[in-house]
């Protein structure tokens, strides 16, 4: 699951991330691996099938969000 801090800092990107769960091999992650760009904070954690269901996870396709 994708994890920006959500402060006044956050890249607007980087914010609508936030929470987006994907499996661990999802190409996703070839783009949107933290560290995404210069001073980015964000991070990602993982979460087992059961968490990742738990938080909604239903295989969401691809976010149409740039990294920045």
């Amino acid at each position: 699951m994708y994890d920006a801090i959500n402060d006044r800092r956050t890249r607007p990107a980087h914010a609508a991330m936030d929470g987006y769960i994907a499996p661990h091999d999802d190409p996703i992650w070839n783009t949107w691996y933290p560290l995404n760009g210069y001073r980015c904070r964000c991070s990602v954690i993982a979460l087992s099938e059961r968490q990742a269901h738990a938080r909604g996870y239903a295989g969401h396709p691809a976010p149409n969000v740039k990294p920045g």
